[in-house]
């Protein structure tokens, strides 16, 4: 008698370990899966589209004063601030006479009546003409 229930305990023990072992793999195996994108339930944050960006004109040094003074007050206080003026006689400080520069392969030439003329890579002649 001894036997038989040694015997029906090792069934059980065998049993019971088989249908734990079942269990986990499938539990790995379940875990394994992955849900197509469709059935995600918001999982994925939504990325949020820019809106368009429109054309803006410049708005004029005062409004940057109110939110950067500092900035401001250190750019006004610089030789820059009169670097962004129309190019005017009254404005262009330096004699551009007949001066030349050359950058990354151009040469410019530029002349006092507000033109500068350049040459392209290619050798082609430009003309930028500034209005008065």
């Amino acid at each position: 008698m001894l036997n038989k229930r040694t015997s029906a305990n090792a069934w059980f023990f065998t049993i019971l370990i088989s249908a734990v072992l079942i269990l986990e793999l499938l539990y790995l195996l379940q875990s394994c899966y992955q849900k197509p994108k469709d059935q995600v339930n918001n999982q994925e944050a939504t990325p949020e589209v820019a809106p368009p960006v429109t054309q803006a004109d410049f708005l004029g040094d005062q409004s940057c004063r109110s939110c950067h003074a500092q900035a401001y007050d250190d750019w006004k206080n610089s030789h820059h601030d009169q670097a962004m003026q129309p190019a005017r006689p009254k404005t262009v400080l330096g004699n551009f006479e007949n001066a030349t520069f050359t950058s990354q392969g151009v040469r410019y030439r530029f002349y006092q009546k507000m033109v500068s003329t350049g040459s392209t890579p290619k050798g082609q002649m430009v003309n930028i003409t500034t209005t008065k």
